[in-house]
């Protein structure tokens, strides 16, 4: 299924031209059908003869609604330019030429409404008009229909234009990745909450689950429509309303995606090749430059997809843009918004409000860039007309992702990502992060342009990266973890955690990078520590007398040893490296048993537990005639490794076991 998107001047007549090619009236509020203007999107279809139905999107014309405008023609097939033949060419018909031109729409039809009111020259003059103003646009070769919804004279024609336009059009490509961008939200008696848009990739299923983007919500689709007609599932390309489950109202806005969970980022930033409009009459304030259309650190309100956000333009090539010119640049937004690498962007200002420049996504949260910088600019150029290979590439020299999250980053079809990640494995360039990824699969040698050696497919689960980004890590992590063990020589390792943070990684990374510095034997791990294979605790002579003298202090009343200002001082290094190699064992601040003496009233309890379903801090204070305050002590840190649960006054078992009894540190 196509989708049509009217564009044109206020009061130019495109409702009134969408109910006459299809029967329904576009205008749904009642406030729109008493000013007769077009204040929200409307919606309707097409019947084109040949079989097949298009959906028509209408945008209103006025200047305060092109932000609905650009939500509606964001993702069309076709534009149908609406000009009134009796007023011509209008300041919104050259602005939302200009959008339609930003955004890429490159199949379009121009109908000339009311032309029962002019005579042939004026028509012909009027024609003329068009053809100049849309020459050097991407609509320059739009077929140009004279009509009118009042009389119906050329509505016949229009439809054919129409039939031939899209006919020109290509097919909606299906990339495995559903991506609806939401411009209505609402609720309906005995369905509850509904979204609109138009599925742009991908499919949706009843009974899926979905996340809608930016803000993480979940929920599962409860039923689908388009057009009226129920459906089990829909592909691309469709004017979709999808009822949701377990979602509210409340928490869903015009702009926001529906797509998997985890399959589009929250972005805050993006680097963007924009181009400045070619526009009349006077420029916005700026560097004094009255020609100067765009210009470093410009506010700006920033439409893509269907979501308008507040921004600030960063230009990296220059200071300011004149109306035609291009340049790079990075764009920090007021809040985050769900959009991926290829979504192209509308860039307007409020005073005098208008549209200034537009382009399309390269990146999606990069770094803050250097402005006038040649390397970040020619990255960025490469990054334009980089192949898949270079694009998954530059991806992971960057951070190591799942195949999931190359595809929302890059906004390639999911196919593509895994041939290059296949080609750059088999050339040595990627490699799996903590040994994925390394098991052959099924050959492709039907694939154009690789070669005669096609390299065997993999299994491409878990995590992938570059081995520059896998030195750069390693070299940064072994450097902390060597100077570590260089500032506290008595502590048997350092905290995973600590390590973990100061490489910056998330947990799900960090394990897998821990398991390969494992299996190339260049850590050892134990327990939550991690230290160097050569790093070994030595303690001097007076050292090692100081520790057995207080060992041996803990051992004269074993179950109950002195704690506080009773236990004699022990330095603190000196300390924790005791505590590190497991005796004694601390069960709470002051609180120290020797590990023999704990691993028998450990065992104790967990044997009560075992005889009588539950144990006591009386039962293990009896036991061992020790003190409340040592038998309290002993099963809160059970319960903290989990071998034990309270319950009131009584422990049972945990769900921890034996290999839980790490040591406590």
């Amino acid at each position: 299924m196509r989708i049509i998107a009217t564009a044109g001047h206020i009061d130019h007549g495109k409702s009134s031209l969408v109910n006459a090619l299809t029967g329904i009236d576009p205008d749904r509020l009642p406030e729109e059908r008493a000013r007769g203007m077009t204040i929200e999107l409307g919606f309707a279809w097409l019947d084109l003869g040949n079989g097949e139905i298009a959906g028509v999107v209408d945008v209103p014309g006025h200047e305060r609604f092109v932000r609905h405008m650009v939500a509606g023609v964001g993702s069309v097939d076709l534009a149908m330019l609406v000009v009134a033949a009796d007023e011509a060419i209008m300041p919104q018909t050259r602005e939302h030429l200009a959008i339609l031109d930003l955004l890429g729409v490159s199949h379009g039809v121009v109908a000339l409404t009311k032309s029962d009111l002019v005579d042939a020259d004026w028509l012909a003059l009027v024609t003329d008009e068009v053809r100049s103003v849309l020459a050097g646009t991407s609509l320059a070769r739009s077929e140009i229909v004279p009509c009118s919804s009042v009389t119906g004279q050329g509505i016949g024609s229009l439809r054919e234009a129409l039939v031939r336009a899209l006919s020109q059009t290509p097919e909606p490509i299906d990339r495995g990745r559903p991506y609806l961008p939401i411009d209505r939200v609402f609720t309906r008696d005995g369905y509850g909450t509904v979204v609109t848009g138009t599925l742009l990739d991908g499919s949706f299923a009843v009974g899926q689950e979905v996340e809608i983007a930016p803000v993480g919500r979940v929920g599962k689709i409860r039923g689908l429509q388009s057009y009226r007609h129920r459906l089990e599932k829909v592909g691309p390309g469709r004017r979709v309303a999808v009822n949701l489950a377990a979602t509210a109202v409340d928490d869903l806005d015009r702009g926001m995606v529906l797509c998997l969970p985890g399959s589009v980022p929250a972005v805050s930033y993006f680097d963007a090749r924009i181009r400045a409009v070619q526009q009349e009459g006077p420029t916005p304030r700026g560097d004094g430059n009255r020609e100067s259309i765009v210009t470093h650190n410009m506010l700006v309100s920033v439409h893509t997809g269907a979501v308008e956000v507040r921004g600030r333009v960063r230009l990296l090539d220059t200071e300011a843009l004149k109306a035609g010119e291009e340049a790079w640049a990075q764009v920090k937004l007021e809040r985050p918004i769900a959009a991926l690498r290829g979504d192209r962007c509308i860039l307007r200002i409020p005073t005098p409000a208008r549209t200034v420049a537009g382009g399309v996504i390269v990146d999606v949260n990069p770094p803050r860039h250097k402005r006038h910088a040649r390397g970040v600019l020619q990255r960025m150029e490469r990054r334009l007309v980089a192949s898949p290979e270079e694009q998954v590439t530059h991806i992971l020299e960057q951070s190591a992702m799942t195949i999931g999250e190359l595809v929302a980053q890059l906004g390639l079809p999911l196919q593509e990502v895994e041939l290059a990640l296949t080609k750059l494995a088999h050339h040595g360039d990627v490699q799996a992060l903590g040994g994925n990824g390394q098991r052959e699969a099924h050959a492709s040698s039907d694939v154009e342009g690789i070669g005669a050696e096609i390299p065997a497919r993999r299994d491409l689960s878990g995590f992938w990266t570059t081995p520059a980004w896998l030195n750069q890590v390693r070299d940064a992590g072994l450097g902390v973890l060597k100077e570590f063990h260089q500032r506290h020589p008595m502590r048997r390792g350092m905290p995973g955690e600590a390590l973990r943070e100061s490489v910056k990684l998330d947990r799900r990374r960090w394990n897998e990078l821990l398991q390969s510095w494992r299996a190339e034997n260049r850590v050892m791990v134990t327990g939550d520590l991690v230290r160097l294979p050569e790093h070994e605790v030595g303690l001097t002579a007076d050292q090692q007398r100081r520790a057995q003298a207080w060992l041996n202090h803990l051992s004269e009343k074993p179950y109950a040893p002195p704690t506080g200002n009773e236990l004699a001082p022990l330095d603190g290094e000196l300390l924790q490296a005791l505590l590190d190699q497991g005796d004694p064992v601390r069960l709470a601040d002051g609180v120290y048993l020797r590990r023999t003496a704990f691993e028998e009233m450990r065992d104790a309890a967990l044997a009560a537990i075992s005889g009588d379903g539950q144990v006591t801090v009386a039962t293990i204070r009896d036991r061992f005639q020790t003190s409340r305050k040592f038998a309290l002590a002993l099963l809160e840190h059970l319960d903290d490794l989990h071998l034990t649960r309270r319950l009131g006054d009584v422990r049972v078992r945990g769900s921890g076991t034996l290999g839980n009894d790490i040591l406590r540190r």
